[in-house]
């Protein structure tokens, strides 16, 4: 189950960091590059500031849920949306997983 755990939240990750980055990729995979006394996030070899909204935890369980919530992630002017994916929406029976609507 923690193994189960964990790649849920690297697939969640992956696609946040996927959906956040609007360039296409010319130096790499996202990092972290020490800057001074600062950490920062770089995408596509330039720092990336992520100006990110959070949906709440049921928001993001289907594509129908999220329709009203599309327009205020625009009128944001969001690059990053942090989104719960809960295990049983990834696999939702065991060892048949369903990534379609992630994908769109």
């Amino acid at each position: 189950m923690k193994l189960r755990v964990q790649l849920g939240f690297a697939l969640a990750c992956a696609a946040l960091i996927a959906a956040g980055c609007s360039r296409p990729a010319v130096s790499g995979i996202p990092r972290l590059q020490k800057q001074g006394t600062a950490t920062q996030l770089i995408v596509d070899g330039v720092p990336f500031l992520a100006v990110t909204g959070e949906l709440r935890n049921n928001t993001a369980t289907s594509l129908e849920s999220m329709q009203p919530i599309w327009p205020k992630l625009v009128a944001g002017n969001l690059n990053c949306v942090l989104a719960a994916v809960h295990w049983a929406q990834l696999e939702p029976a065991e060892g048949r997983y369903d990534l379609h609507w992630w994908m769109v």
